[in-house]
């Protein structure tokens, strides 16, 4: 399985220049549709939706297009691989085939 490290670190391999994300914040790890993010000691937190509401945790699997917030930048996990080059699997199989059908315009 594929994981890249997120933080604001010009060494990370997904960099996220935002106040509240930590050097060194997180792992992500898969392409979908299902992913794991794993807080690696960041001193602002990293959370996602449970039960309606923000909930810090240390480890969660999500999908691709739910709400993730490392410290205080909300994203998701298709935007934080987007930024690493690398298209994420959607939940909704038709998604994916939208995603590479030619524009027809």
């Amino acid at each position: 399985m594929d994981s890249w490290i997120i933080g604001r670190s010009d060494s990370c391999d997904i960099v996220v220049a935002f106040p509240t994300v930590s050097r060194r914040h997180a792992k992500l790890s898969g392409t979908g549709p299902e992913v794991d993010i794993r807080d690696i000691g960041s001193s602002t937190g990293t959370f996602v939706i449970q039960n309606g509401d923000w909930a810090q945790v240390m480890q969660a699997k999500v999908t691709c297009d739910e709400p993730i917030k490392l410290g205080d930048h909300k994203t998701t996990a298709r935007a934080l691989l987007a930024t690493a080059g690398i298209e994420a699997v959607s939940a909704n199989p038709a998604l994916n085939d939208i995603a590479t059908q030619p524009r027809r315009g």
